[in-house]
């Protein structure tokens, strides 16, 4: 079964009902939860990786985009002193074990949490406020590698708790579900009206050639290089679409908007195999389905 969903969850309570039941990754806080009201009156730690392609930018995207919260910037061994004060939230790469009668299997994150815990390896799944997946198996095996479209995952992490906020989403994991995607995917079908960049990494010989996309993806598209999306997402270029591939334990399909990081497509299917999942034919024939459609039920 394949769902089209959003990738932001939102204090994702009972993983494993909610994803074997729905394949789904969505909120299940109200607008008016103990989480995000706790998280509103703390000061955030941003916490910087020791590489300029990533500190950067991230110091940039935060300056521009994030207002809710006073914030504050620290190295990657400042971390341990804040860490355990409720009064602070944190955005920091994070890694999360899940485990299951399946096998135990990890996240791959850039995540928002609250502070209160000893260290990272404490924070569960269901402490997420915000979070982006991580190309983990694919061009994103290292955190800073994500550095390219960090303004657009800050984005993301401030965007969706305004949407939970202003929408006033609520109700049970499924309805709240089914609230986001809808305000989201709504937007598929501007797909077509403007050029897609394709990052030339997901692009292979084996498994996806840029003929094999040009014959199911009829609207404009360009192959581009993962600079090249950074340039576009940090000029504010109008006129594009960009999609990511991100591969943990989750596959993840998603379409963002470089001007608002706004994500207009998203798909996910899970990973338990733990491994690249490069892009595929069909992948691209159902995103297509959904442009075309602007249909975000599941099939």
């Amino acid at each position: 079964m394949h769902t089209r969903l959003l990738t932001w969850g939102l204090c994702v309570f009972g993983w494993l009902t909610i994803s074997l039941q729905a394949n789904a990754q969505f909120s299940a806080c109200t607008h008016n939860s103990q989480l995000i009201e706790k998280f509103l009156g703390t000061k955030t730690i941003v916490v910087l990786q020791g590489d300029e392609s990533f500190d950067v930018p991230l110091i940039t995207a935060m300056r521009k985009h994030w207002t809710h919260t006073d914030y504050k910037f620290v190295n990657k061994d400042e971390l341990r002193s804040y860490l355990a004060k409720s009064t602070y939230s944190f955005i920091v790469p994070l890694d999360i074990d899940l485990s299951s009668t399946a096998g135990t299997y990890m996240y791959h994150f850039l995540a928002l949490v609250n502070g209160g815990k000893l260290n990272l390896g404490r924070y569960t799944y269901d402490d997420l406020l915000a979070y982006g997946a991580l190309d983990h198996f694919g061009i994103e095996r290292k955190t800073t590698q994500s550095g390219y479209r960090i303004h657009n995952l800050i984005q993301s992490l401030h965007n969706v708790i305004s949407v939970v906020k202003e929408q006033k989403v609520k109700g049970s994991p499924g309805k709240i579900m089914r609230a986001l995607t809808e305000h989201y995917n709504t937007s598929a079908p501007d797909i077509k009206n403007r050029t897609l960049l394709v990052n030339e990494a997901y692009i292979n010989e084996k498994k996806l050639t840029e003929a094999d996309f040009e014959s199911v993806y009829p609207f404009p598209f360009k192959v581009v290089s993962s600079d090249r999306i950074r340039e576009v997402i940090e000029e504010d270029e109008k006129g594009y679409y960009y999609l990511v591939k991100a591969v943990t334990l989750e596959k993840h399909i998603l379409v963002y908007d470089p001007v608002d990081g706004q994500v207009v497509y998203a798909y996910r299917d899970r990973n338990l195999d733990m491994d690249p999942q490069p892009l595929l034919k069909k992948e691209i024939k159902d995103m297509v389905k959904v442009i075309q459609e602007g249909s975000t039920e599941e099939e």
